[in-house]
């Protein structure tokens, strides 16, 4: 399957984190000189595909990491909750990532949103009995310990990175979306469709690029 290399852009979208836009030109001069050869090609682009994932996962991995430690190393008689402790350490991490710019405030508005929607599935589940949070806590609505909608609230900090860090497109029958000119956060863009819901436009991709796989990958020329 051909592949199609976008030259440098001055808007990555490592200029919405300010700690990552320096690293911006020095990393166009990486691309330059891994571009030189396939197999310094591959080495970057998994890499840089390794990079943007760590990016993105930050809260959740940082969240994860709280619950894990407290897990086998919070002290059993503390006059805190461990429940209560993961509630107020989950704020004071949101609180720094977004006084280093390590996060945005429209992440945060979508962190919020997840935490609310979590948390009132959780309500829901524990109240017809599908699980428990056997721990004492203060910090709790019903059954549900307030820190568990910072675990969905990961997820949704994750996918809102990712929106940004990598050029998601969907191309079926009406065409691909959003259009190539919108695209600005990667050099490279692939997004994969099942050849079920791309019948048009992936026929006609078919044809002017040689490729019929049985999946699609849509680029910034539509390619399949």
């Amino acid at each position: 399957m051909q592949r199609q290399l976008r030259p440098y852009r001055p808007d990555s979208a490592a200029r919405i984190w300010a700690p990552l836009a320096r690293f911006i030109e020095a990393e166009a001069r990486i691309a330059a000189w891994g571009e030189r050869r396939r197999a310094t090609l591959i080495l970057y682009e998994f890499t840089r595909f390794g990079i943007k994932q760590g990016w993105a996962c930050l809260f959740g991995g940082l969240m994860l990491a709280l619950i894990t430690a407290t897990h086998f190393l919070y002290p059993p008689g503390a006059w805190l909750a461990r429940y209560d402790f993961l509630v107020i350490a989950a704020v004071a991490v949101q609180a720094a990532m977004l006084a280093f710019r390590l996060e945005t405030w429209d992440e945060a508005k979508v962190i919020f949103v997840f935490h609310a929607v979590g948390t009132t599935m959780e309500v829901f589940k524990t109240s017809v009995g599908s699980w428990i949070y056997p721990e004492p806590s203060l910090l709790r609505l019903g059954g549900v310990p307030l820190f568990t909608g910072f675990m969905y609230a990961a997820i949704g900090s994750y996918i809102a990175r990712c929106w940004r860090l990598f050029v998601i497109r969907r191309c079926g029958r009406w065409g691909c979306w959003p259009p190539a000119s919108t695209s600005t956060s990667s050099r490279t863009t692939t997004s994969w469709t099942p050849a079920s819901s791309c019948s048009r436009s992936r026929r006609s991709c078919s044809a002017a690029h040689g490729c019929g796989s049985r999946y699609g990958a849509c680029t910034g020329a539509c390619r399949c």
